[in-house]
């Protein structure tokens, strides 16, 4: 009998996979059912209780489950590397969408909201990037000034934090992968001027279209 990974591993590597509960109970489910020839069923359920009340399934159900959270992380890894070796202008995004230093907070967080952003640029009159504001910035910006209000009342200059790091436009996407891991996003500038934006997000989205 095979020896498997132990089962705290599960949510880690679930969870990496962009995965939900739902969609490894699915997979394992095929999976179980293609090696048992009988139709053995992996609920979400069972995936929640394994996770984290302790729960020790069978050995075909937990062996389907390593099983389908590897097959997914061959899958992505094999379809990264066709994508490596990209230059970040084919793959930034434009316009970026972002905000001024002038900007109130109020109004660059509702423009987070509405874009689903965790952070976003801070570009100025001169098309410069010069900060980034994020949705920590802003819970940190209450701690410091007591209240929301204050917060929503301030221009984005007063709150934001370090601005995202710019690349050239011929830089290959394998060698600003780290960079992509810490800050989840580089902008991408051509000619010393921002042309578009890489996000980790959209590196992920791009790897799942092309597999």
């Amino acid at each position: 009998m095979e020896t498997l990974p132990a089962l705290s591993e599960i949510k880690r590597r679930r969870e990496a996979l962009g995965w939900s509960q739902a969609q490894l109970a699915k997979a394992a489910s095929k999976l179980a059912e293609e090696a048992t020839g009988d139709r053995v069923g992996v609920s979400r359920v069972a995936i929640t209780h394994t996770e984290g009340r302790g729960y020790i399934p069978n050995y075909e159900v937990a062996k389907a489950i390593f099983e389908a959270l590897s097959r997914e992380e061959l899958r992505k890894s094999e379809t990264l590397k066709g994508i490596r070796m990209e230059e970040l202008g084919n793959l930034a995004k434009s316009p970026v969408v972002h905000v001024s230093p002038i900007n109130k907070v109020a109004d660059a967080t509702d423009l987070m909201k509405k874009r689903d952003f965790s952070q976003i640029p801070v570009i100025n009159a001169n098309e410069s990037c010069v900060g980034t504001l994020t949705d920590g910035l802003v819970v940190r910006a209450v701690a410091r000034l007591g209240t929301l209000e204050r917060v929503y009342s301030s221009t984005v200059e007063e709150c934001m934090g370090e601005p995202l790091p710019v690349v050239g436009e011929t830089t290959l996407l394998e060698s600003v992968m780290p960079l992509l891991e810490a800050q989840k996003a580089v902008l991408v500038s051509k000619k010393g001027k921002i042309i578009g934006i890489v996000t980790a997000f959209d590196i992920m989205k791009d790897k799942d279209t092309q597999s």
